[in-house]
């Protein structure tokens, strides 16, 4: 299937957030849409690359006064088929990437698709995080939707809990063609600490004045409150922190500096259990009553 990235004599975009998907790319969204100077969607997700919404670029072709972009979380994912097609568009794109703590990500789209209906929810429903994780759930999702809606046979298991944090390797992808200088690099921690850092950092970025965060856009979105804090043992995310360590010093690396991922204490959407069971904890407090 041919994707018709173009329309007819369309201005190229300017920039493009290509993920991951949780961290912080609606709350991005919301603050560029603020700025009359930027051209976005109506929704974040235009999904254009992938050869849909493709009206969008006729409203882009008159808009040459504008700095246009999108978002759309699963390019990230999806590196070595996307970065080609955001290359040939244009070679020139500025793309930025928003990381995450990748146990905390993927706990954060656990708990998200334990929300939606269909075969994959029975299956989450069924398993916890951890062996999830691990044995490289949702599998196939992803690919039904790519061969449906893009004639594209994405592999099995490329929008798992493990794929989307395996971060490096995916803006590997694009680093290759676009360059150093033409990639920024965004950690959740630092959105949540000093937002308006980050927005003056993306505006720096993408050539436009910066302007004010507005406080009403929620860094972390509300999930459904029937759907808990994922919880495992510490020995379970012993075995996680080992599984994404790698992972975790390659993007230091690439980056230049330490990262504060892989740290208990520090994640938002999950819960460590300790050896002690609750009946023995409530044996523990009669104990000093």
């Amino acid at each position: 299937m041919t994707i018709n990235i173009r329309k007819g004599d369309a201005v190229p975009l300017d920039f493009c957030v290509i993920g991951e998907q949780k961290c912080a790319t609606t709350w991005l969204y919301y603050n560029l849409k603020d700025n009359k100077r930027l051209l976005l969607g109506e929704s974040k997700e235009q999904r254009l690359f992938f050869g849909m919404n493709d009206d969008f670029f006729a409203e882009v072709s008159n808009s040459s006064n504008k700095v246009c972009g999108e978002i759309t979380p699963d390019y990230l994912t999806c590196g070595n088929i996307m970065a080609p097609r955001l290359y040939a568009h244009n070679p020139k794109m500025k793309i930025i990437v928003m990381l995450r703590d990748p146990i905390d990500r993927a706990a954060s789209q656990f708990r998200m698709q334990k929300t939606f209906n269909g075969e994959c929810f029975q299956i989450l429903n069924k398993m916890n995080f951890h062996e999830a994780f691990l044995q490289g759930y949702p599998k196939d999702t992803f690919h039904d939707w790519g061969v449906k809606n893009l004639g594209i046979n994405c592999p099995l298991g490329m929008g798992s809990m493990m794929r989307r944090s395996q971060y490096a390797g995916n803006i590997l992808e694009f680093k290759r063609l676009f360059g150093d200088k033409n990639i920024l690099i965004i950690l959740q921690d630092e959105v949540t600490s000093c937002p308006e850092e980050v927005l003056r950092r993306v505006s720096d970025f993408i050539g436009v004045e910066c302007w004010p965060v507005k406080s009403s856009h929620r860094i972390v979105r509300p999930i459904d409150v029937r759907v808990r804090k994922v919880e495992f043992t510490s020995d379970e995310y012993t075995r996680l922190v080992e599984c994404l360590e790698p992972e975790k010093k390659k993007v230091e690396r690439m980056i230049g500096r330490e990262l504060r991922w892989l740290q208990a204490e520090l994640q938002q959407s999950v819960n460590i259990r300790t050896f002690l069971t609750k009946g023995i904890k409530k044996c523990i407090k009669k104990l000093f009553e």
